[in-house]
């Protein structure tokens, strides 16, 4: 009697047993899978390489030199997760990239872009200086650039979008230029751009000179 009811307890232990770890190996079953394409650019049709794809800390992919990378998130149907975009130092850092985990027939992947501008933008300055000649171009109190013989010059600089800034074109080895020292305000717009100064300068005018009206003539006395 006590030999049956020993084995019917032991025979309850083992199938408890399987049960349970058939519901382990259940529950250890992985969430399916979804592919994510991801291309990064710092202005419409310029890739960015070399940009790092992180998911919760870990990093799962860097972009190409075509900006572009194909990362796989663990995931149900419908579940919302994120994706970090690590650009470069000199480029504008992006929030969080929300991926929607979607399921399409045919193999097609949901795709996402990510914009990463720079932080600084190049101005091309462009003189016109009518009538000036050899002029200093002045930016930050420095001589960046001289016009040439027909009064064109150029020079380069990086600026915040934003950001204004002065040029200045002297007159100190020319005073009898007018305007004397003229200056042009920029502001920087959000992508590269290329600025004019144009200015028009004139000879120094005389001063009329005013002379008394000649006194009358007439026959001298002898």
């Amino acid at each position: 009697m006590v030999s049956l009811r020993a084995g019917t307890l032991l025979s309850v232990a083992v199938a408890t047993l399987l049960s349970c770890a058939g519901c382990k190996r259940s529950y250890d079953v992985p969430p399916p899978t979804f592919e994510v394409a991801i291309k990064v650019e710092s202005d419409p049709n310029r890739p960015l390489g070399g940009v790092g794809l992180f998911h919760q800390n870990r990093e799962l992919a860097s972009t190409g030199a075509d900006g572009r990378a194909r990362v796989t998130l663990e995931g149900r149907d419908g579940e919302v997760t994120e994706i970090s975009v690590k650009c470069p130092a000199a480029n504008r850092q992006p929030s969080p990239l929300a991926i929607a985990l979607r399921r399409f027939e045919g193999g097609k992947i949901s795709e996402y872009e990510v914009a990463c501008p720079p932080l600084v933008r190049r101005a091309i300055v462009g003189i016109r200086a009518e009538n000036g000649p050899n002029l200093p171009v002045v930016f930050l109190g420095n001589v960046v650039a001289r016009t040439d013989a027909s009064g064109a010059a150029h020079f380069a600089l990086d600026v915040k979008p934003g950001e204004s800034f002065d040029v200045q074109l002297t007159t100190e080895t020319k005073p009898k230029l007018l305007p004397r020292n003229p200056s042009r305000t920029f502001v920087m717009p959000p992508h590269d751009e290329i600025l004019v100064f144009s200015q028009s300068f004139t000879g120094e005018k005389k001063k009329p000179v005013y002379r008394g009206s000649p006194k009358p003539g007439g026959p001298k006395r002898m």
